[in-house]
């Protein structure tokens, strides 16, 4: 009875130990833990991390390349070029006005009797193009040529056609021919039966536009003469259908009824100078702008 009274007096003094001694302990371990936190933490770092920042940022300015005048002047030939290229643009648009104000007068002008005493044809279409002219004479519609494909650019008739070429017999006792360009038909009256009404034999007085070549372009056709014709070549259709070098486009009011349409010349000239000079003007002061902000300071 008394050993086991002692030994449940032990085992009890050992708990009220344990459990006074363990706050203290655990207290200490706490600070421990806080204290290594702190040695950990506030250690210096291994390097200067403001200095690596200083650097860094001195040595990305220097990494730039510094401006060079001779790559300074030579771009600034761009900026110099487009504005040029501006002038130059309103240069072409004040001639491109002049032209369509001398071509409007031109064509509106009254029409004289054709000469019939030209030597030099070339010279006579170069300095007489676009002007008015009246003739009478004959149609020798056996020779008559098809001109394709055209559309009618008076906007009467939407389908795909093409021009009239007829020879001319001037009745002024000269028995020049000429060729007349009577105008416009659909494909559906490219054969002369479908507009028999029209092909008259009496004399007639035409009025029209004396005319030059057509200029070409890439994706025009050749001429396969006698029966194929794409563009305006009058050396080419005068030597096959044995006329003089003169050709006209007659005009609207000269229409026959039922036959084909005049007044199949265009003078709209496209003007588009202006917006060509606004971008080039816009491009130099843009390249301008950027030229400055790099290279201004090496020069100033």
């Amino acid at each position: 009875m008394l050993v086991h009274s002692s030994r449940f007096f032990n085992i009890y003094l050992k708990k009220s130990f344990v459990l006074t001694k363990w706050p203290r302990f655990h207290t200490s371990s706490r600070q421990n833990q806080a204290s290594s936190k702190q040695k950990k933490y506030n250690k210096p770092p291994p390097i200067d991390l403001k200095s690596v920042r200083t650097n860094s940022a001195e040595n990305s300015k220097e990494a730039l390349p510094k401006p060079n005048k001779t790559a300074a002047i030579i771009l600034l030939a761009v900026p110099a070029i487009t504005f040029g290229l501006g002038v130059w643009q309103v240069k072409r648009r004040e001639q491109k006005l002049n032209l369509i104000e001398f071509l409007e007068k031109r064509t509106k002008s009254d029409p004289v009797d054709l000469p019939t005493n030209i030597t030099d044809f070339e010279a006579f279409i170069k300095e007489n193009e676009y002007k008015p002219f009246k003739c009478k004479g004959r149609f020798l519609h056996s020779k008559e040529a098809l001109l394709t494909m055209r559309h009618d650019i008076t906007g009467k008739n939407q389908l795909p056609g093409g021009l009239v070429i007829t020879p001319f017999k001037l009745s002024n006792g000269s028995n020049m021919v000429i060729l007349i360009n009577r105008g416009y038909v659909p494909y559906l009256n490219f054969s002369p039966v479908t507009r028999q009404e029209a092909q008259v034999e009496d004399e007639v007085e035409i009025v029209g536009l004396l005319r030059s070549n057509e200029p070409l372009n890439t994706f025009t056709p050749k001429n396969k003469p006698p029966f194929e014709w794409h563009y305006r070549d009058i050396d080419q259709m005068s030597h096959e259908l044995n006329t003089a070098p003169i050709y006209i486009d007659a005009a609207e009011s000269t229409s026959i009824k039922r036959g084909p349409r005049g007044g199949q010349t265009a003078i709209q000239l496209r003007n588009d100078h202006l917006t060509y000079l606004v971008t080039w003007f816009s491009l130099s002061a843009l390249t301008t702008v950027l030229w400055w902000k790099r290279f201004a300071k090496t020069f100033f």
